[in-house]
């Protein structure tokens, strides 16, 4: 399929590849899309090599649930194609939003772990340290190739001199961008471009809040990311969905072999 056909589809269906049904075998992701805009981008994909290449990963429909979210983590992907290898046919797509929603439902069965009640601060949830995150006033090229280089899904814009929270610049806005009839100048601020387009409005939380409300406000707004911050609307820090998974199921299970580990 023609970059251009996929990119309409992705539009006009405002579609994130979260088709929970999708039978596709290889998925179209924002984020290759965003890679074929810039133009200085464009001889890096042709010489793509086996290095970088990740090939098409899957899972298999057999392997245990823990085995996918281990493959969504270490492989930094977003969404998981899960395939019958008899037939080679993809059964469907599981993403950190679906494993998350899983463990909500048996969070309200089963006791409730000490750090629910702790603050997100105190965990280090997230990133709290170094955030990305640019001005309102820094050209749109930039957000573009920040979203690229880091492999983020989303930038926060921040008011210019200050930290205030005002916005986040998403893949999907900078592919709305370019399927804009008045595609506009790479070089104009990320605040003339706009942001939160495709719905994922800017979700805050306090710096101080827990663990559980946490959750909570994943499961109610169904975000991909939120914002904490302080009293005066500064960002303080950013939790995404994969922030969760690994908090909630990888950090445990590489806690205990590390344990193990000492005691051999």
């Amino acid at each position: 399929m023609p970059v251009r056909k996929a990119f309409y589809g992705l539009v006009y269906n405002s579609t994130r590849t979260e088709n929970e049904s999708s039978n596709g075998l290889s998925p179209q992701v924002l984020a290759d899309l965003v890679g074929c805009m810039p133009v200085s981008r464009w001889k890096e994909h042709q010489k793509l090599d086996s290095e970088t290449y990740r090939g098409f990963i899957t899972a298999n429909i057999k392997d245990s649930l823990f085995h996918a979210v281990r493959i969504l983590w270490s492989r930094r992907v977003h969404r998981l194609p899960i395939m019958d290898k008899s037939t080679n046919d993809c059964m469907f797509i599981l993403t950190h939003r679906r494993i998350l929603h899983f463990l909500w439902n048996y969070c309200l069965l089963l006791p409730r772990p000490a750090y629910m009640s702790e603050s997100i601060q105190k965990l280090q949830l997230g990133c709290w340290k170094d955030i990305i995150y640019v001005e309102e006033r820094t050209p749109l090229i930039d957000v573009l190739d920040l979203l690229i280089d880091q492999r983020v899904s989303g930038v926060p814009v921040v008011e210019n001199g200050s930290k205030k929270l005002v916005n986040v610049y998403t893949r999907f806005d900078a592919i709305a961008v370019g399927f804009d009839e008045n595609f506009p100048k790479l070089d104009m601020s990320v605040e003339e471009a706009g942001g939160t387009s495709g719905g994922d409005s800017v979700v805050t939380v306090a710096e101080n809040a827990t663990m559980w409300t946490v959750l909570e406000v994943f499961i109610e707004r169904n975000v991909h990311r939120l914002f904490a911050i302080d009293d005066n609307n500064n960002l303080k820090g950013v939790i995404s969905l994969s922030d969760m998974i690994w908090y909630m199921v990888i950090r445990p299970y590489e806690d205990k072999h590390k344990t193990m580990k000492k005691s051999q």
